[in-house]
């Protein structure tokens, strides 16, 4: 069945002080697909939804929904700022390449899993995070992680050189500025850790996200005192394009290490894992390049021994996108979900209990064509 797109309409949206964009695609034969672009924080929303009108109208309407591939080609051969391009033109590429995913599935009837491979796992295992948003000492975080574990989550990560500074739901921090730390903030960073570790036993996995701000030697330093708390890496050490940067510190730290969620296609992410410094890479299919980027990036990760896992800052609609391509790659380790940013997280969803699909540390997938899940329209509509 021919699908040709004839429709494109852009959401920006707000969910619980984070600004998620949504592209609904429309075609000929009266199905629609959903796409995420995960840049819900930060600036550049109002510019992607731009970007994404832009690239509507010169390579989508009129064209065939199911050419994946092609509206790919087109858009790095044709848009000339795409090589080497960033955030902003590749969250609206991401966006709107799920959507033609979620087309097709829906045009076969089939879960886009199946379109892209196949399960290899039916359970999908996912790392916490936004437990620890409001907390400040490290008894706060002890009793947030014991919280979050009795909860059912096996893996936790945390941030411990933040401070919060107003409503969690906002997602408010005082970080390190000016690429250092106190001796007072890399003590309480450090307390911190130790609580939390302290108070979730062994048999959790724990996760510190330095979000870069730290300078190579300043991340030594306080890697050096966490070493024995088993911490299962340590997320964003060094500026995203620090090469040289990201080998200093494995080669003194025997933590492993990640990152990604800032590094954009299979380009991007070249030199980071030809480096050998890294032991997880972290793309976002909302800004990566799409699901069909994002597994040749884990294809490409896995002959050195690189696992996968994925970025996912938005809304719970790109957690089911990205559970799809979790299931299908030999290389995938965890994904992100922020089961406790808000309350309301999950309520966006209609027709679906994605909440419900957590268990034991994990989510399960369904078997409903496309991705699985619809966003509420209602929602999106005070948007449009």
């Amino acid at each position: 069945m021919n699908q040709t797109i004839n429709k494109v309409t852009v959401y920006p949206t707000q969910l619980g002080g984070r600004h998620p964009v949504f592209v609904k695609i429309d075609t000929s034969e009266g199905i629609s697909g959903m796409g995420e672009a995960g840049i819900a924080y930060g600036i550049g929303a109002a510019s992607v939804c731009a970007m994404i009108k832009e690239l509507a109208d010169k390579y989508l309407v009129g064209k065939e929904a199911s050419e994946i591939e092609a509206f790919l080609a087109r858009t790095y051969d044709l848009g000339f700022w795409t090589k080497g391009g960033g955030a902003i033109i590749y969250s609206a590429i991401s966006a709107i390449e799920q959507a033609m995913w979620d087309i097709q599935g829906k045009t076969l009837g089939v879960p886009v899993f199946q379109l892209i491979g196949g399960k290899l796992r039916e359970k999908i295992k996912v790392y916490s995070n936004g437990w620890s948003l409001d907390a400040n000492s490290p008894d706060e975080y002890a009793k947030r992680a014991e919280m979050a574990v009795h909860d059912g989550h096996k893996a936790l990560k945390m941030y411990p050189f933040t401070t919060p500074v107003g409503d969690r739901k906002l997602n408010l921090f005082e970080i390190p500025q000016l690429r250092s730390a106190s001796r007072e903030s890399e003590k309480l960073a450090i307390e911190r850790v130790k609580a939390v570790r302290k108070a979730v036993g062994p048999d959790i996995e724990l996760m510190i996200d330095l979000s870069t701000v730290l300078t190579p030697d300043a991340v030594i330093h306080f890697g050096k005192q966490i070493e024995g708390l088993d911490i299962f890496w340590i997320e964003e050490p060094a500026e995203p394009f620090n090469i040289s940067g990201l080998r200093q510190i494995s080669t003194h730290l025997s933590i492993p290490l990640a990152t990604g969620e800032r590094l954009y296609t299979r380009y991007g992410f070249k030199d980071t894992i030809l480096s050998e410094s890294i032991n997880f890479i972290q793309p976002d299919l909302g800004n990566c390049g799409g699901v069909l980027e994002a597994k040749k990036i884990a294809a490409f990760a896995e002959p050195f021994g690189i696992r996968i896992a994925f970025h996912n800052c938005a809304s719970p609609y790109l957690t089911a996108v990205s559970a799809h391509l979790a299931a299908c790659i030999p290389n995938f380790a965890f994904l992100e979900c922020f089961n406790y940013l808000i309350p309301e997280h999950y309520d966006i969803l209609k027709g679906t209990a994605l909440e419900d699909s957590f268990s034991e540390g994990c989510l399960l997938i369904n078997d409903k064509p496309g991705f699985g899940v619809e966003v509420d329209p209602d929602w999106l509509d005070k948007f449009q």
